[in-house]
């Protein structure tokens, strides 16, 4: 996971290629020796390091291959994979995914952020736009109103919408301007809002993978 982060931020395509070979080889473990704890990480880095590489037809195909394996109600880290690949890629959400949504509220949240940068990266109209983040606000607000500081200085994190959320209040919502619903009503915040998840949408999707996989609940 450290040399999948270095590579998708490395700006030499030698050292971001050399970094993904690195990681590809310590993710070639047959899946019958891998712990179950671990064997979704695995499944999901091994597209990831594609997609870091540029490689997103392949990481598509990759990640469309586990599905048929693993079922789309499996872990939610393949669906959020595919998903990412058809963003880098251009290309419409699969309208196939019939799936029961994810028991995990995490699960649940991540996949519907997924799916609002998914829309966002078709260029819809400004009002389908200002609809989709309308519905998307008041679940960040109230997530991220759940993190706490601990005793040590530091924030008290219970579930993965909890860490979501907050990172979007830091790194969407507040550099925007945004503090209410009502501010989504103005072009200009809107147009920043929009401004800075296409900006981030790498760093977000670091942080949906996280989420889903470490502290989903």
């Amino acid at each position: 996971m450290i040399a999948l982060w270095q590579a998708e931020r490395a700006e030499d395509p030698s050292l971001r290629s050399s970094l993904c070979t690195h990681a590809t080889a310590l993710l070639e473990v047959p899946d019958g020796q891998i712990d179950d704890d671990l064997l979704a990480a695995f499944v999901e880095t091994r597209g990831l390091v594609l997609l870091a590489n540029g490689d997103a037809r392949r990481a598509l195909v990759y990640f469309e291959e586990q599905i048929l394996r693993y079922g789309r109600g499996g872990w939610i880290g393949i669906r959020l994979g595919e998903q990412h690949a058809r963003i880098r890629l251009g290309e419409p959400s699969n309208d196939t995914d019939t799936a029961e949504p994810p028991s995990s509220q995490s699960a649940r949240f991540a996949l519907h952020v997924a799916r609002v940068i998914q829309g966002l990266s078709s260029a819809p109209q400004e009002a389908e736009v200002r609809k989709i983040l309308k519905a998307l606000y008041p679940r960040a607000v109230d997530f991220a109103a759940r993190v706490q500081p601990d005793a040590k200085g530091g924030l008290r994190i219970e579930s993965g919408a909890e860490m979501l959320a907050a990172f979007m209040q830091n790194r969407w919502f507040r550099p925007a301007g945004i503090q209410s619903v009502e501010d989504l009503d103005r072009s200009d915040t809107l147009h920043a809002l929009v401004e800075r998840i296409n900006n981030t949408r790498t760093d977000t999707f670091d942080v949906i993978s996280n989420s889903t996989l470490a502290l989903a609940a």
